[in-house]
């Protein structure tokens, strides 16, 4: 499969609109990003809107210079001391007087100590948000010629900024549409599965990772080429110590976070939007093309017998549903001879297989994995396989 990062950021419309936003915006002033806790890639995102700044900007050397606000900072720690002794050269460093009334900050501005460089802020906790924030609006009051403040703030830290600023949410670009887009894409250029296969694995994929494209694609992976229950395969997933920490917020409805609950029921009914997405139509398509095979036997049983189905007297032989043709295919002539005779013993038993099915998708219940590679592998034949 292709590099999944690459063609989430760079060919996905919503994320791309995401990043070309933020780099927009970082063109003329600073900002506040937010994201959720399970963004995918997030330091493939920084570097795309990096490369789109160079792009951008006369000065190609422009980078973007990351503080771990969790990490490197203490709670208590001065955060203009802290950029003045990071940033700043020696020389520039012992040039500041505090009896001149300047702030650090005003400082660090006026020495064009950042540059043309953006200075972006992540780890940033409930805790310290509002220190951030104090900081972010102190930077902008000084009018910096050059130099951008990023905010990277989660979206369950709830902070309101008391004048406007520039907020640019991901959660306003991304859908459960550009998942399954992405994921598409991802199997494409999969060539040892079937095209329906490819459909069934994008669906299943999007609804269960929602719009975390990152495990969807380990997800991918996986089912691919282990074909396995997807659960098992998301039980594998939960326990890589890479994703540890994926869904472990509070009420969090991330797959992993459901998966390490043990919420069978919030699965399955994902799994089930997916099947009812791509399977029923296949069903159904099944059902047409069977009717389309004995449509003569099935014209002349209606003809020769009142059918029954919800209550109404059917006589178009495309209107007659699985459960209806489960029932009538027993039904025999007054020569004692099946209606539907061309009907082989193993066409019979796919009938009452596909009854099944069709039910279940219609009823909320999954499909089993060995139903749903019937499904997806074995099309009803278009001709009686004795006249083939």
């Amino acid at each position: 499969m292709r590099e999944a990062s690459g063609i989430w950021w760079k060919e996905i419309a919503g994320p791309r609109s995401f990043v070309s936003d933020v780099t927009a915006c970082l063109l003329e002033t600073s900002v506040i990003v937010r994201v959720p806790d399970d963004l995918p890639w997030r330091h493939e995102m920084r570097q795309e809107i990096q490369d789109e700044l160079r792009e951008s900007y006369d000065y190609s050397e422009i980078s973007i210079q990351f503080i771990d606000a969790e990490e490197e900072l203490t709670p208590q720690q001065d955060i203009s001391a802290y950029i003045l002794d990071r940033f700043a050269l020696d020389e520039v460093k012992r040039q500041y007087r505090k009896k001149t009334g300047k702030s650090l900050l005003q400082f660090i501005v006026e020495k064009n100590i950042l540059q043309d460089d953006v200075l972006w802020i992540k780890g940033i906790s409930k805790n310290t948000a509002k220190k951030w924030l104090d900081f972010f609006h102190e930077f902008e009051d000084c009018e910096p010629k050059s130099g951008r403040v990023v905010l990277e703030l989660r979206d369950n830290i709830d902070l309101h900024p008391e004048r406007e600023v520039r907020e640019i949410r991901y959660s306003s670009y991304v859908s459960d549409y550009n998942l399954q887009l992405f994921c598409s894409l991802l199997l494409d250029s999969t060539s040892d599965i079937s095209e329906n296969k490819k459909r069934y694995a994008a669906a299943l994929a999007a609804h269960l990772c929602d719009t975390d494209a990152e495990i969807a694609e380990c997800f991918l992976s996986e089912y691919v080429s282990e074909n396995d229950e997807p659960t098992t395969i998301l039980k594998e997933i939960a326990k890589d110590a890479e994703y540890a920490r994926r869904g472990a917020s509070t009420g969090s409805g991330h797959i992993l976070a459901l998966v390490r609950e043990n919420k069978q029921d919030l699965i399955n009914k994902r799994i089930w939007e997916a099947q009812l997405q791509v399977l029923f139509p296949i069903v159904e398509a099944d059902r047409v093309t069977l009717i389309h095979r004995i449509e003569p036997e099935l014209r002349a049983l209606l003809n020769a017998k009142s059918v029954k189905q919800f209550d109404e007297i059917i006589d178009n032989p495309y209107d007659v549903e699985w459960g209806t043709l489960a029932h009538e295919m027993y039904q025999h002539s007054i020569n004692d001879e099946y209606y539907l005779k061309s009907l082989t013993s193993a066409d019979r038993d796919k009938i009452k297989r596909y009854r099944q099915y069709r039910n279940n998708l219609a009823h909320s219940d999954c499909c089993t994995l060995k139903q749903v590679e019937e499904i997806l592998m074995d099309p009803w034949p278009a001709t009686s396989p004795a006249k083939a």
